[in-house]
C-alpha cells in the first residue's frame, strides 16, 4: 500500500477502522476497570474526530488555516470532545481517550499535528517507532493478561452476572430470612 497512492476515499475507509482499532486496543491494555459508558465515548469520539476533515475535503479551510490537520486534532479538541461528552450523557475522561489515541496515531504518520493549537501553532510529530513500540507494549499487555488465569475484569459498580456460582467448587449462601 505504501508504494501505491490511494484515493482521498480509499483512505478514509482504511483509516477509521486503524483509529477504532488503536482506540480498541488502548481501552484493552488500561489496567483501570472502565465503564462501558467510557469505553463508548472513547470510541465514538476517536471515529467522529475526522468529521473535522470534511469541510476541508469540500473546499473550506476554516478549520485549519494552512495547518497540518484541522484544529480539533489538538488540546481545544479533546476539551471541546470531553464537553460534548459531559453535556451528552457520555465520560468526558473516555471521549479524552479517544481523541488523544487518535491523535497519537496521527503524530506518527503524515504532515503531524498541531496539538498545542490555540496556544502554540507549531507542528508537533511523534517518531513511528515510538508509537509502534507503543502498539506492541499494548498488545503484548493484552495478550498477557488473556492468557493469565483469573476472573474476568469487570467494570467498577457493575454487578456480576447472576446464576450459579462458579468459584472453586462454592455454592451460594443460601437467602437470609427476615422478620
Amino acid at each position: 500500500l505504501a508504494r501505491r497512492r490511494l484515493s482521498r476515499p480509499a483512505i478514509a475507509l482504511l483509516d477509521e477502522p486503524a483509529h477504532l482499532a488503536t482506540t480498541l486496543l488502548a481501552l484493552r491494555a488500561s489496567p483501570l476497570r472502565l465503564e462501558r459508558r467510557t469505553e463508548t465515548s472513547a470510541l465514538v469520539a476517536c471515529a467522529l474526530l475526522d468529521a473535522d476533515h470534511v469541510p476541508s475535503e469540500l473546499g473550506f479551510d476554516f478549520l485549519r488555516r494552512g495547518a497540518a490537520r484541522p484544529y480539533a486534532h489538538s488540546v481545544a479538541g479533546v476539551a471541546l470532545a470531553m464537553a460534548l461528552a459531559r453535556t451528552l450523557g457520555g465520560s468526558p475522561p473516555g471521549a479524552a481517550l479517544g481523541v488523544l489515541t487518535h491523535v497519537a496515531r496521527d503524530a506518527a504518520g503524515g504532515p503531524g499535528i498541531t496539538f498545542g493549537w490555540p496556544f502554540s501553532h507549531g507542528t508537533q510529530r511523534v517518531p513511528p517507532a515510538a508509537y509502534h513500540a507503543a502498539i506492541a507494549l499494548s498488545a503484548g499487555r493484552v495478550a498477557l493478561r488473556r492468557s493469565a488465569p483469573g476472573p474476568p475484569r469487570r467494570a467498577r459498580g457493575s454487578r456480576p452476572a447472576r446464576g450459579p456460582a462458579r468459584s472453586a467448587g462454592r455454592s451460594p449462601a443460601p437467602p437470609r430470612r427476615t422478620g
